[in-house]
């Protein structure tokens, strides 16, 4: 018996109704696993930034030489980005990035000291004051002191840092270790805990020197950063081991991340801040969230570390600000980005200490180009280690990605912060960039 035209178009709007309501179901109705999420709030948060750690040295990005049991279990309570580009593989512009949502290009601290952040700009912490919460940040470095600015909108700023032992120094090198970091933020939730808050923990173990403490000094003899991860993740521990004691795992959502990376001698850089290459802006990026369909999951998206803001806003549910240029990475949550990430990212360290040219970088999941005096490009995919640059085999390439970054450059300079470097004396400004 043949089916008559008017059947099969019968037939044809029925699977598109249905098919409308179960695209409903899944992507806004209540099966929506971050709208089940925001139902149970509202919620504590928690930022932790790690320094100078590099995402290819944690073991579930991959590195099973280091221990990392604590960050371990972030990933599996919650969402790890695989590919999180920081913006700068300096401290104080990274984490102005992070705490702004936006580009360097855009609010101009663009080196470690001799740069304040404009008080123009609102802050991560200043929305959540403004909404009630209770906000405290407790940094671990000198060059996040509060006299750079982004103590704006915490209740508290723990930067206390005793500068006279430090006089045969770089003031760089001024830090705290972790254990005394995670004291005063456990004092402080430990008081706190009975209301709503932000509160950012910086721990800076694994920037130089790299000196662990024991038993990790022991356990990685030959490999000092690592044991400073390892410290680090002890920390780490205690903070996991609060909360769930006190029953706010369930009430908090944690985001872990790191500002930057470390070269460990790639490309002929010891440390950091020279380059762009991936050792140095790899970086790891971690949602802890208090839903079991949202935990255990990975995302394969190229991100960059300005989402973390409009991220943490929109599951707390507050206003983003207008300045704001990351974007919001709740979308691929629950499935992966169809279009291709990009990721941005720069260091002006060259020019201000060497009189060299600025880097710039522009990279997807596969190619990445850095602009330099002579270009580069990559192919992160078949070479990792960016070690064959392809700009002379792959000219037309070259040029559409180098178009795409000077657009971008543009586009986030709009409106741009032009902030002087001369306002602190050179002798501070040197000890502070060693």
């Amino acid at each position: 018996m043949q089916i008559s035209k008017k059947y099969w178009l019968i037939i044809s709007i029925i699977i598109f109704l249905l098919t409308g309501v179960i695209l409903y179901f899944v992507v806004w109705g209540p099966s929506n696993p971050v709208k089940k999420l925001q139902k149970k709030g509202p919620f504590n948060f928690i930022l932790i930034t790690v320094d100078t750690l590099r995402a290819d040295r944690i073991g579930c990005y991959g590195f099973p030489r280091v221990k990392t049991p604590t960050i371990d279990n972030f990933a599996q309570h919650g969402i790890k980005f695989e590919k999180c580009i920081s913006q700068t593989p300096l401290t104080l512009p990274s984490h102005t990035s992070i705490l702004t949502g936006t580009y360097p290009t855009f609010h101009g601290v663009r080196d470690n000291g001799g740069f304040l952040v404009p008080q123009e700009l609102t802050t991560l912490a200043e929305v959540f004051k403004d909404a009630g919460y209770q906000t405290s940040a407790f940094v671990a470095a000198y060059v996040l002191d509060s006299k750079w600015g982004l103590n704006q909108g915490f209740d508290v700023y723990y930067d206390k840092f005793d500068l006279s032992k430090y006089k045969t120094i770089s003031l760089g090198n001024v830090q705290r270790r972790g254990d005394e970091v995670i004291d005063e933020a456990l004092a402080w939730l430990k008081d706190h805990q009975n209301q709503q808050f932000f509160t950012w923990i910086h721990l800076y173990d694994p920037h130089t020197p790299y000196d662990p403490p024991s038993p990790f000094k022991e356990e990685y003899p030959n490999h000092p950063y690592l044991g400073e991860i390892a410290f680090t993740d002890f920390q780490l521990a205690r903070l996991w081991s609060f909360l769930e004691k006190n029953g706010l795992t369930e009430k908090t959502i944690l985001v872990f991340a790191s500002d930057h990376g470390e070269s460990l001698g790639e490309h002929q850089e010891k440390t950091h801040g020279f380059f762009i290459y991936q050792e140095g802006v790899h970086v790891p990026l971690i949602f802890v969230l208090p839903e079991k369909e949202l935990q255990g999951l990975k995302r394969s998206s190229v991100v960059n570390l300005v989402d973390i803001m409009p991220t943490v806003l929109e599951l707390a549910r507050l206003p983003q600000p207008r300045e704001v240029q990351g974007q919001s990475l709740i979308s691929i949550f629950t499935q992966e980005r169809k279009e291709p990430g990009w990721a941005y990212s720069e260091t002006y360290y060259p020019r201000f200490h060497y009189g060299w040219s600025e880097l710039k970088g522009w990279q997807n999941q596969r190619y990445k180009l850095i602009m330099a005096p002579r270009l580069e490009l990559y192919d992160l995919i078949e070479d990792p280690e960016e070690s064959n640059n392809l700009i002379d085999s792959l000219p037309q390439l070259g040029r559409k990605l180098l178009a795409q970054l000077e657009e971008f450059v543009a586009k986030t300079s709009q409106g741009a912060y032009e902030i002087d470097y001369t306002h602190i004396d050179e002798e501070t400004r040197q000890k502070l960039t060693a």
